[in-house]
């Protein structure tokens, strides 16, 4: 397991859970998060060219059904 505290978006997880766009290694990201009362932190990166990719796959088919 990765130590991430020196990450600088981590400094942005203020709330129980959120969201927020971040440059992660030169590449606009969506950061997601949650922490869990049991201190489990769940933190996802997904770079945003990912994201628009998948939401144009499902335009399409929703055009097409």
């Amino acid at each position: 397991m990765s130590n991430l505290s020196n990450m600088k978006y981590i400094s942005n997880m203020h709330e129980i859970q959120g969201n927020f766009l971040f440059n992660v290694e030169n590449e606009k990201s969506i950061v997601m998060y949650k922490y869990f009362s049991n201190g489990w932190k769940i933190i996802s990166v997904v770079p945003e060219k990912s994201i628009k990719r998948y939401t144009g796959i499902i335009i399409v088919v929703s055009f097409l059904a």
